[in-house]
């Protein structure tokens, strides 16, 4: 796994992790069963922790490599035209 692997994947992680804890939070709602406010807060604070501690480490491999540019590619979100 290369240096550029490990930064795809933590970039990824930096992205998902929040909304995997907004799919959490919201899922239960339109089932009509929200979730309490202890486990609401656990879950989007645990998403937010797991992005910060993501970036973090992207910020460490990135000033390993003395802030050489990294190009993720992550598909088209969008097209125009």
């Amino acid at each position: 796994m290369t240096s550029h692997d490990i930064v795809s994947w933590l970039i990824v992680c930096q992205l998902l992790a929040p909304a995997v804890a907004v799919a959490g939070v919201g899922l239960p709602v339109l089932f009509g069963r929200p979730l309490a406010e202890r486990p609401t807060s656990w879950l989007v604070g645990s998403g937010f922790v797991a992005a910060f501690l993501a970036a973090l480490v992207t910020l460490a491999v990135v000033a390993f490599k003395d802030f050489r540019p990294e190009i993720v590619h992550l598909g088209s979100w969008f097209t125009v035209g």
